[in-house]
């Protein structure tokens, strides 16, 4: 991985390193969501907290984070989420 990761130009890093960022902060959220930790509401406001920290993370392409993590977490919300379950 090492070696890959050397032969991309400072720019390729720096895109990768914010992906993968992403892509940890999104499993992290997700994992919340479909352990059953949460109720509705909460998983809610932990979908907006996360597209808020996407957003200083990939703030140009927030469209396409919207288009795939948004479905995601309404799927996961809608599918593993209790809407009176207190989870707190």
């Amino acid at each position: 991985m090492d070696d890959f990761f050397n032969q991309l130009t400072p720019e390729q890093q720096r895109e990768d390193r914010k992906l993968r960022t992403l892509q940890r902060l999104v499993d992290s959220a997700g994992r919340r969501v479909v352990t059953g930790q949460l109720n509705k509401r909460q998983a809610l406001t932990l979908a907006e907290e996360t597209r808020s920290s996407a957003e200083a993370i990939i703030p140009d392409q927030m469209k396409l984070y919207d288009m795939i993590y948004g479905s995601r977490f309404r799927y996961w919300i809608e599918h593993f989420c209790e809407d009176g379950r207190d989870n707190s």
